[in-house]
């Protein structure tokens, strides 16, 4: 799990790969990150939030890692993957 620098959402990492993000102040699922195109589906281990800065073109982006591995950059409001 991880906090925004904001404290405003909480990120989850889950067995079945997905990652959620919660809006702290209702405590409701605001985002849900999958990858639809994964041809397996491995436990997410650890997630980072990257930090905003005036330079940064793309703000909302967190980084979740899996089990085997891999990366995934995520813009989590559009829930799209960037890398």
């Amino acid at each position: 799990m991880k906090f925004d620098e904001e404290d405003r959402y909480l990120a989850c990492g889950y067995g079945d790969g997905m990652t959620r993000i919660y809006n702290t102040e209702s405590g409701k699922l605001s985002y849900t990150l999958v990858d639809m195109e994964a041809e397996s589906t491995m436990p997410v281990t650890c997630l980072l939030w990257r930090p905003v800065s005036a330079g940064l073109k793309t703000a909302n982006v967190i980084v979740a890692g899996t089990a085997d591995g891999m990366l995934r950059h995520w813009h989590a409001t559009s829930g799209k993957i960037l890398h």
